[in-house]
């Protein structure tokens, strides 16, 4: 199953940071998550905007075969914590808040920035990672879906 993922996008906002989250191919062309990270934008008037200062953030892709599984299962609740570490010196960690929604923390060397997903934005994430593993098995959003939910849990 082909798609064009080049409108396939969900940002998330909050006062310091902004969050591009994006299905796309890997070098190997290989459909994953690509994460894009920024601190918020400070305008010349000194007021913060909607915009993410992209040239000072973090990008991070899950790997397609083990993590792009695992981040599934923690949007969809049946795990409350992942870390993805070892990405070049950058880590990706998200645990689950007692209300549902899902902290984000992305830092490299040098910074770390964060985000709270509502269950809005775990949606539309969730829509993105399931496109993404259904294009990796030419199988519906659906199909993937019931897969994922199908796994087993491990302690």
């Amino acid at each position: 199953m082909i798609i064009d993922y080049s409108s396939l996008e969900h940002k998330l906002y909050s006062s310091s940071t902004v969050v591009s989250v994006k299905t796309k191919d890997t070098k190997e062309k290989i459909a994953t998550i690509y994460l894009q990270f920024a601190p918020v934008l400070t305008t010349q008037s000194n007021t913060k905007g909607k915009a993410g200062d992209w040239s000072n953030g973090i990008n991070f892709q899950l790997e397609e075969s083990t993590e792009l599984i695992k981040f599934a299962l923690i949007l969809l609740g049946r795990t409350h914590e992942e870390a993805f570490k070892f990405h070049d010196g950058k880590n990706l960690s998200i645990k689950r808040n007692e209300n549902g929604s899902l902290f984000f923390n992305l830092a490299n060397r040098n910074k770390s920035l964060t985000i709270v997903a509502n269950t809005t934005d775990i949606f539309h994430i969730l829509v993105l990672t399931c496109a993404a593993i259904g294009n990796q098995y030419n199988m519906s959003n659906g199909e993937a879906l019931n897969f994922i939910r199908a796994l087993p849990l491990f302690a």
